[in-house]
This record gives structure tokens, sequence and C-alpha cells, in this order.
């Protein structure tokens, strides 16, 4: 579960970065509190379609006494 809050920034094309803290549910071996981060970016539209890059990233700074981090990122369609 996460809490995101950022900003959405129009200048023909949209940007939003979003950050916030997050609660790691791992079954048996236990809960973490992290940090999470994610952020887009997408063109002007085009007949309600918009190209779109995405980031993401997560930090748990201390689950069973070791640093987890994760990446991903994403290419896509944003129809409008």
């Amino acid at each position: 579960m996460t809490v995101l809050g950022g900003l959405e920034g129009r200048f023909g094309s949209t940007a939003r970065p979003l950050a916030g803290p997050s609660v790691f549910h791992a079954g048996a071996r236990g809960t973490a509190l992290g940090l999470q981060g994610h952020a887009d970016i997408a063109s002007p539209p085009i007949i309600h379609l918009s190209l779109v890059a995405s980031a993401r990233g997560a930090l748990i700074p201390n689950f069973e006494g070791h640093l987890h981090a994760m990446t991903g990122f994403g290419i896509g369609v944003r129809i409008q």
C-alpha cells in the first residue's frame, strides 16, 4: 500500500513526478516501511492518444537487515 503525492505540469506535453511512503508485505516474512516514486512524461495528444514513458522505483531501507531497491521502466500509449 502506498500514498503518493506530486505535481502535474502541462506544457503541451505532461510530466508527473510522484513520491511517498509505502508499506511492503512479504507474506510470512513480514512487513516493512519504505519509499516509492513514479514519474511519467507524455507527448501532446494527437487524436486523443499520447506516447508515454515512465519510471518507477521503490526503496526498502531495512528488511531482514538488508537494503532492497527496485526499479522499472515502461513505454506506452495513453488514451485521453
